[in-house]
This record gives structure tokens, C-alpha cells and sequence, in this order.
């Protein structure tokens, strides 16, 4: 028995200029769909710059975006907005599953855990 990983990165398109920008929600979905049915991963992890949360009407999607959007994504540890959660915050995705969500602030200060059993 082992534990295969695959990291991508997901970041929003005024981050970085002069880079191909694939929509986020399509792009992670699509690679979640890969893991969870060819590669077989029993959990997927996307590490993103997204932001926790942003104002309604915004044209970049956030972390809560691509929870709520996404079918095989388990769990969202995210950077950008500088948000400190002190727990993880469980979001309900696209087809009734929990997808849990957590930022650790800024700089540093905090180092996040989350403990799985499968």
C-alpha cells in the first residue's frame, strides 16, 4: 500500500502576466478527475494562491469558488488573502461531498495541519 502524489498549483490570471492562463474550476477539475479515475488517488489536495473568499462579482475565482464547483477535490490548503482559519472550513461541492478548505495566514506565522485516516 502507498500514497501516490501529484501537486499542481493554481494561481489567478493578474498574478502573473506573460503565462497561459486555463480557466482554475475546468483545469482542476479535470485534473482531480484524472487522479481520483486513472490514477487511482484516494484523496486530492490542490495547493492554490486563489484567495479565501473575494467580494461578490469578481471576475477571479477563490478558494470557496472552487470547492463549491468542484467533484473530486477533498481537500483546499490556500494562500493569497492572508486568511487565518483556525479550523478547516467544510464546503459542500457540486455533487453533495465535503471539501475541506483551510488558509494559515501570512508569513509564516502559523504552520496548518490536518490529520487523515482512510
Amino acid at each position: 500500500m502507498g500514497l501516490l502524489l501529484n501537486l499542481n498549483g493554481y494561481v489567478s490570471e493578474s498574478a502573473r502576466s506573460g503565462i497561459k492562463y486555463l480557466d482554475v474550476i475546468k483545469s482542476a477539475n479535470k485534473t482531480a478527475r484524472y487522479l481520483k479515475n486513472k490514477r487511482d488517488c484516494d484523496i486530492v489536495i490542490a495547493l492554490t494562491h486563489l484567495g479565501y473568499e473575494h467580494e461578490e462579482g469578481s471576475l477571479s475565482p477563490s478558494d470557496t469558488d472552487l470547492a463549491s464547483h468542484s467533484t473530486n477535490i477533498d481537500i483546499i490548503v490556500g494562500g493569497h488573502t492572508h486568511t487565518f482559519l483556525e479550523h478547516p472550513v467544510v464546503i459542500t461541492n457540486r455533487v453533495g461531498k465535503d471539501v475541506l478548505v483551510t488558509q494559515m495566514g501570512a508569513a509564516g506565522i502559523y504552520v496548518g495541519r490536518i490529520d487523515l485516516y482512510f
